[in-house]
């Protein structure tokens, strides 16, 4: 079980080398609890972060494409510019997090929750929303081209200039936007 900075270290070295196909292994930070994390530009493709708790972290301009973040409680984080393309968020709720540029290309965000979340000028591309809960996140700016969902809530979301095209968002609530 990693634990300790040396071991979050040496789990991202191990990480690093499976991905360029030499030894190592996948990191898998699944059930942790981890906190003050600076993990600014971390190669993180395909990690496990399966119900983690997390809170204040930065990740900023990290690459998390195609992670599982999977039933993930994260509180007070930082993932500007992060490229979350192919990640699977299913169930994560995401609390005073900002997401300001981050790219969730095809991203699953079935049921996921942002409360008071950033995603100020992110891209939501081809986004699985069923389900979730982005009310009063900061969508201003933000585009969400193709996304489709159902039973989506964005009451109180500041959507000042936030692209829609294409969306397919079927019985999703715009109360106070």
């Amino acid at each position: 079980m990693v634990s300790t900075v040396a071991d979050y270290s040496q789990a991202l070295k191990l990480h690093r080398a499976w991905l360029s196909g030499a030894a190592g292994h996948a990191a898998d930070f699944s059930r942790q609890t981890m906190a003050d994390l600076d993990w600014r530009g971390a190669l993180l493709r395909k990690a496990r972060f399966t119900a983690v708790g997390m809170t204040e972290a930065n990740l900023s301009d990290s690459d998390l494409t195609e992670s599982d973040w999977t039933r993930a409680d994260v509180k007070r984080s930082i993932f500007t510019q992060a490229d979350w393309s192919g990640a699977d968020l299913t169930e994560c709720h995401f609390s005073d997090c900002f997401f300001t540029d981050a790219t969730l290309s095809e991203a699953k965000l079935w049921r996921a929750i942002f409360h008071g979340a950033a995603l100020e000028q992110a891209r939501l591309i081809e986004v699985h929303l069923d389900e979730s809960v982005l009310a009063g996140a900061k969508l201003s700016g933000a585009t969400l081209l193709q996304a489709r969902g159902s039973v989506v809530d964005f009451s109180g979301a500041d959507m000042q200039k936030c692209v829609l095209s294409s969306a397919r968002l079927k019985f999703a609530k715009f109360r106070q936007c």
